[in-house]
């Protein structure tokens, strides 16, 4: 068990490190030159569309899916990983954040057009993503195959598996609750959202968005008031500036290296394209 524990590390490490993160952001470039800055050029449109209503009777619309996607997008690395590159790399990190999110945003727009190009229908429904335009975009019925295979372990198994353990760990510290308890909670909720069909994804989808949204205002205008000293320091034009140098120091002794990582880890990887009804 050690052995192969040495290994996986090993091989994540060496992925992360030297191949995935140079290779998504590459990717993330080619596909904004690409697209002649794709994320930007429609930025008000995404606005004008996420605003439409359905086109037939029963299908969910483009603000729901919306929440839908999000969710799927948005987990506790997001929250603990943003925590994570801050403490690392300082304030600095924040900046490094945005650009990443911004190269991002390319082969984000790109991944979830080949979804909806090369979606099928089912029945009343659509489903599509990766594997399937793997197999009709590309011809290689083999790659999706794998690539189904694959997501369904990670997704099914091991993504799952790390967001209850994070979610356990942070109510034992938090509230000193059992993570038992708080494992079976998670296990009958997450039941009956799945179980509900997309509806009851998306009805649940919403609510969370709209409490971490008020959880989020909520701790940052606590934050403010206790953190007044620290922002009198960094005043006017100089706070950018002085808080990307923070980084800088921080970049020689090799941190920062930990906060880019971390943060292209969320802002660049795609994530794969959920089965949605009609969009």
């Amino acid at each position: 068990m050690e052995l192969l524990q040495k290994i996986i590390s090993l091989l994540n490490d060496w992925l992360w490190s030297y191949v995935l993160i140079a290779l998504l952001i590459f990717m993330g470039l080619y596909f904004t030159f690409r697209t002649k800055f794709v994320q930007f050029r429609y930025f008000r449109e995404m606005f004008r569309v996420i605003a439409e209503s359905p086109n037939q009777k029963g299908s969910i619309s483009s603000l729901q899916a919306f929440f839908i996607s999000t969710a799927s997008r948005v987990g506790t690395g997001n929250l603990a990983g943003v925590a994570l590159a801050i403490s690392l790399g300082g304030p600095g990190a924040v900046f490094w954040m945005w650009l990443i999110a911004l190269i991002g945003g390319a082969s984000s727009f790109v991944e979830s057009t080949l979804a909806q190009i090369y979606k099928v229908k089912d029945g009343s429904n659509y489903r599509g993503g990766p594997a399937y335009y793997m197999e009709r975009g590309l011809n290689k019925r083999w790659m999706g195959i794998i690539f189904a295979v694959l997501i369904t372990f990670s997704f099914g198994l091991v993504f799952n598996s790390v967001q209850a353990n994070t979610i356990t760990f942070a109510f034992e510290n938090a509230f000193d609750v059992d993570r038992t308890i708080v494992g079976i909670m998670i296990t009958v909720l997450t039941a009956i959202i799945i179980f509900g069909g997309v509806k009851r994804v998306f009805f649940a989808s919403k609510k969370c968005r709209e409490l971490q949204e008020k959880i989020h205002r909520l701790a940052g205008s606590m934050n403010l008031p206790f953190n007044r000293a620290r922002r009198e320091r960094l005043n006017g034009r100089k706070r950018v500036p002085q808080a990307v140098a923070l980084s800088r120091k921080r970049e020689n002794v090799g941190v920062m290296d930990q906060t880019i990582h971390q943060r292209c880890r969320q802002a660049v990887v795609p994530k794969h394209s959920i089965p949605l009804s009609k969009l």
